[in-house]
């Protein structure tokens, strides 16, 4: 049964961070995947926040023989709050997304999170009825496209063999905090 549960959590989440395309946090009119990595964190009672870390290339039309190579770096943050009343009869759902530019210093840095993220112990069947599930989805890498979910890694991270994974969403989640002001 409860593996019934986790599969099911598992498609949720992944709909969910589907959810960026629905509502174009992008920034841009076309939204191009180039190479992407999200972080999904879902948690029991405060919301969801998708975290899609994102390089995008295109060539632009320069003077000379030859087109000139354009890079964009980009965090993308997404927060979705549900807040209930008393008595649980009716909840408010608010929305926001945050499209900030970064460095391709930070861009490697984040870059190499997810990848020590990588190293997880898929093995590990840890599950809980409150706490959060973390999805992680990478696309366009020089790696196969990869999803996987687990339960609260930060809760016994380093017991459970996923340090990395909890490591990155700390991260993300300071990044985030220490930028909320000084983005856009």
């Amino acid at each position: 049964m409860k593996y019934i549960i986790f599969i099911i959590l598992l498609n949720c989440s992944f709909a969910q961070a589907e959810s960026l395309y629905e509502q174009d946090c992008s920034g841009s009119s076309g939204f191009s995947m180039g190479e992407s990595v999200f972080l999904t964190i879902d948690t029991a009672f405060n919301g969801q926040t998708i975290f899609q870390l994102r390089k995008i290339e295109w060539e632009v039309e320069s003077e000379g023989s030859q087109p000139k190579k354009e890079i964009e770096y980009s965090l993308i943050i997404k927060n979705t709050n549900t807040v209930s009343d008393d008595e649980n009869r009716k909840s408010t759902r608010t929305t926001t997304c945050d499209n900030r530019k970064i460095s391709r210093a930070e861009y490697e840095k984040m870059l190499n999170l997810f990848k020590d993220a990588l190293r997880v112990n898929f093995f590990d069947n840890v599950m809980g009825l409150d706490g959060s599930t973390w999805c992680m989805q990478i696309t366009g890498l020089a790696i196969q496209d990869r999803n996987f979910c687990f339960w609260s890694p930060e809760h016994e991270s380093k017991q459970r063999g996923l340090e990395g994974l909890a490591n990155l969403g700390k991260y993300l989640f300071k990044f985030a905090d220490s930028n909320r002001n000084t983005s856009k």
